[in-house]
């Protein structure tokens, strides 16, 4: 009968191959595209890290140049404010608050030097995500 009728076996490993074959294109195809993603993925955000560090740096330099002239005026006024009572030592006046000034200074740039260590480029997650796909591409040749 018409229902009993089996395919020749020789044409059943001929179509398990070709599915093998073609599932095999499909995953190489697949991870090829999941590498685009993800260097695409790096890209942007590595711009985005690029976009936040000038931001913060441009942020960073006019607060400096503004800060550092109030600090000049903020300094004289505190050098002739102790001046008045004891004038005899305005050099050492100008000593004391340039030394507060400085120290203040100083603690300022170890929070920027720290701040900008927060920064990561390339984002550690992408970077490690091409990897793996670059790693996975390679043992897969």
């Amino acid at each position: 009968m018409a229902t009993d009728l089996q395919p020749h076996p020789e044409q059943t490993q001929s179509l398990d191959q070709q599915s093998m074959t073609s599932l095999a294109a499909g995953i190489a195809k697949d991870a090829q595209e999941l590498l685009t993603q993800h260097l695409t993925l790096l890209k942007v955000e590595a711009r985005e890290e690029m976009r936040k560090i000038t931001d913060a740096a441009i942020a960073l330099l006019t607060g400096m140049a503004v800060a550092l002239v109030g600090a000049i005026l903020l300094g004289f006024m505190f050098v002739y404010l102790l001046a008045t009572y004891r004038p005899e030592y305005l050099w050492a006046w100008f000593g004391v608050v340039g030394g507060v000034v400085a120290g203040i200074g100083g603690g300022l740039i170890a929070g920027g030097i720290i701040a900008f260590r927060n920064v990561h480029l390339p984002p550690p997650q992408s970077a490690e995500a091409v990897k793996e796909d670059l790693e996975w591409q390679t043992r897969q040749k």
